[in-house]
């Protein structure tokens, strides 16, 4: 199955988009997107996304040294870092007590 960067962007704007329904400014560590988190976590479970989620966020995770600003909110300008960092603690967030995700 092909997964598309528009799954992709479609759960990182329930972290993003969220999270900025109710922010003016982000938080001051990832760590203030945690209650999103879980709000992704429960709608890619409801869609049957979720394995495929995971897959995504290992291959980003696997390929750091790549952009992936593109797959941020357009609403808000986030870098290659910031869309890294958000998706680092999604990922460990939703499955504590993996192995980290090898590089390529």
């Amino acid at each position: 199955m092909d997964i598309s960067e528009s799954m992709v962007r479609f759960y990182l704007e329930d972290i993003t988009n969220s999270y900025f329904n109710r922010e003016d400014l982000p938080p001051d560590d990832v760590s203030g997107y945690r209650r999103y988190v879980f709000v992704m976590k429960q709608n890619a479970l409801n869609h049957g996304d979720l394995g495929y989620l995971k897959l995504a966020f290992e291959h980003v995770l696997g390929n750091a040294n790549r952009k992936w600003s593109h797959l941020g909110d357009e609403r808000y300008a986030f870098d290659d870092y910031e869309v890294l960092e958000i998706i680092q603690y999604a990922w460990e967030t939703i499955w504590p007590g993996e192995a980290p995700v090898p590089a390529d």
